[in-house]
C-alpha cells in the first residue's frame, strides 16, 4: 500500500512499472517459442519486440500482471482528481479504482453546502462515459454482489470503477441503526441502485448491462406491506412505497427537510410523495408531499417533505429511469413501438369493420 496525493496518476505509474518487468519475461517466452518452431527472423521480429509493451499482452498475460488498485475519495473524484481519473479510465490499463460514497451526499457539493442544493453528480454515469471501462455500483450490504463486480472487472482485464456504499451509523437518541441497515435502505430507496457495465460482454447495451439484485426493478419505488396499530389500538395493514425521502429520514443531518403534520390536520392537498412525483406539474403545484413515520411511542405520523428534498427524489427517480432504460426494463423506444403497432392494428380493424358493414348494407 502507498499513500499518494494523486491515486489515479500514481496507479498508472505503478502498473506501467509492473507491466514493463512482465514484458521482459513475456517477450523472452514468445521469442523462445518462435525459435523452437524455427520461424524467428531478427529482421522482422527484433523491431516488434523492441517496442513490446502491455498493449500487446494477451488476456492471459494481463491476468499475470499484479493487480493495481487506487482508493479514491468521491469528493475529490468529482473535483480536483477528475482529470487524472478520466485519463486512467480512458487508458485501457487494467487498474481498479475503488470509490466509497454516501448515498445521501452529492460529491459535487462543498462540505458546507446542502447536498440537495444542486443536482447530484452520479459517478456511475461519469464512469459509463468512459465506454471501454467496467463500471460497477454495489454495496457492502450485499457482499456477494460486490465480489461479483470485482471478479467481472478483473476477468475483463480492463480499467474498472467500483462505486461502493458502505453505509453509516447515524447518531440517534433512540436505538442506533446498523450501518448495513442504512446501506440496505439506500438500495431499496433508489439512492444507490445496483448496476454493472462490462464492455467485454459485447457491443449491445443488453449484453453489457447487469441490473441484478435491485428490488422490484420494474417499479419506480419498491412497495412493501406495513402493519401498524391505529388510533383505536386495532391492527391495520397498508402498502407503502419506500422512496429516497424515507431513506433521507434515517440521516440526522437531513432532518430539517421534514416538518410534522399535526394530528387531525387533514386536507386533500396532502398526498404521499410517490403519488406527488407521479403527477403532472400543474396538479403537483396544488399538492403537498408527505411521508409516513413512527415516533418514539410507535405512533404513526405524517411528515411534510421540503421542496429541496422533493426535487432530490425526482432527480433520483430520473437516474433510476435512465438505468432501467439501459437495462431494457422500461425502454421508451420499445413502448413507443408497441403503441404504434397497436394503433396500426386498431386502424386496420376499424377499416375492415367499415368494409364489412358496407358490404352488409349493400346486401
Amino acid at each position: 500500500a502507498e499513500l499518494h496525493q494523486d491515486p489515479c496518476a500514481r496507479a498508472m505509474e505503478i502498473f506501467d512499472l509492473q507491466a514493463a518487468r512482465q514484458a521482459e519475461v513475456f517477450s523472452a517466452l514468445r521469442i523462445a517459442q518462435l525459435e523452437i518452431k524455427g520461424i524467428y527472423d531478427p529482421v522482422i521480429h527484433d523491431p516488434w519486440f523492441a517496442n513490446f509493451g502491455w498493449e500487446a499482452f494477451s488476456q492471459e498475460e494481463l491476468l499475470l500482471v499484479p493487480t493495481v488498485m487506487a482508493l479514491e475519495s468521491a469528493d475529490r473524484l468529482a473535483g480536483s482528481d477528475l482529470r487524472p481519473f478520466s485519463r486512467l479510465m480512458s487508458s485501457g490499463r487494467p487498474v481498479q479504482v475503488l470509490v466509497r460514497v454516501q448515498a445521501h451526499n452529492n460529491p459535487g457539493c462543498d462540505d458546507r453546502e446542502d447536498p440537495f442544493a444542486t443536482y447530484r453528480i452520479e459517478l456511475g454515469y461519469l464512469g459509463i462515459a468512459h465506454r471501454q471501462a467496467v463500471v460497477a455500483q454495489s454495496s457492502g450490504a450485499r457482499h456477494d454482489h460486490l465480489l461479483q463486480g470485482y471478479l467481472a472487472a478483473l476477468d475483463a482485464t480492463r480499467t474498472g470503477l467500483h462505486i461502493i456504499n458502505t453505509g453509516l451509523r447515524p447518531e440517534s437518541k433512540l436505538m442506533p441503526l446498523n450501518a448495513w441497515l442504512v446501506a440496505g435502505a439506500a438500495i431499496e430507496s433508489r439512492a444507490h441502485p445496483f448496476f454493472r457495465i462490462n464492455p467485454a460482454a459485447g457491443d449491445a447495451a443488453a449484453l453489457r448491462m447487469n441490473f441484478d439484485r435491485n428490488p422490484q426493478p420494474e417499479a419506480d419505488w419498491p412497495i412493501h406491506p406495513f402493519r401498524y396499530q391505529d388510533e383505536n389500538g386495532n391492527l391495520a395493514d397498508r402498502e407503502l412505497a419506500f422512496t429516497f425521502a424515507d431513506y433521507a429520514l434515517l440521516i440526522e443531518r437531513l432532518r430539517h427537510h421534514f416538518r410534522l403534520i399535526p394530528a387531525g390536520c387533514d386536507s386533500d392537498s396532502l398526498v404521499p410523495i410517490q403519488d406527488y412525483l407521479a403527477m403532472g406539474q400543474a396538479e403537483a403545484e396544488r399538492r403537498i408531499p408527505f411521508i409516513w413515520a413512527v415516533d418514539a411511542n410507535a405512533r404513526l405520523l405524517r411528515l411534510v417533505v421540503s421542496r429541496e428534498l422533493t426535487m432530490a427524489c425526482r432527480d433520483r427517480l430520473n437516474w433510476w429511469h435512465t438505468l432501467q432504460e439501459l437495462a431494457g426494463v422500461r425502454n421508451r423506444y420499445v413502448e413507443l413501438a408497441v403503441e404504434r403497432t397497436r394503433a396500426e392494428e386498431r386502424a386496420r380493424a376499424a377499416e375492415q369493420r367499415a368494409l364489412l358493414e358496407a358490404e352488409h348494407a349493400a346486401e
